[in-house]
């Protein structure tokens, strides 16, 4: 992929990034209040793995 085309599909990803980054902050946050059950705790723990492989899948097509 052309750098160019990378730039605008980095670029055209910047709010689904944001977005993602944030649900992500959300997750750490009622983590780390520990205010949530087992159950819930280990759901939201799954979700936070996936946004931060997704973040960084998509910081990493940035960069080529």
């Amino acid at each position: 992929m052309s750098s160019k085309k990378a730039a605008k599909t980095a670029a055209s990803d910047g709010p689904e990034f944001e977005s993602a980054l944030k649900e992500l902050e959300e997750l750490v946050e009622a983590l780390e209040s520990g205010d949530l059950s087992l159950s819930d705790s280990l759901q939201r723990f799954k979700r936070g793995v996936e946004l931060s492989k997704h973040c960084h899948d998509m910081l990493d097509q940035a960069r080529q």
